[in-house]
């Protein structure tokens, strides 16, 4: 894990431990610049869920929101195999 945050946000990412009751998350902040997503599938090895947020004001990029959706999920499967 990364201490230092501003070089985090250059990479296009943020890192979070945060611990709900007895379970402990890492979650993952990810870039949606079309250029990092091609690096999302290196996050998904032991991975238990996903949360994809999508800005439903935008409706110009639902469409490609759900494609790439869509890849996440192929990538996740692929992850377990």
């Amino acid at each position: 894990m990364c201490d230092d945050i501003s070089l985090m946000l250059l990479l296009g990412f943020n890192v979070e431990k945060v611990q709900y009751k007895n379970v402990m998350f890492t979650v993952w902040d990810v870039g949606g610049q079309e250029k990092l997503r091609p690096l999302w599938r290196h996050y998904f090895n032991n991975t238990d869920g996903l949360i994809y947020v999508v800005d439903s004001l935008d409706r110009e990029r639902i469409g490609k929101a759900k494609a790439e959706f869509h890849v996440c999920r192929l990538s996740v499967r692929a992850a377990y195999r």
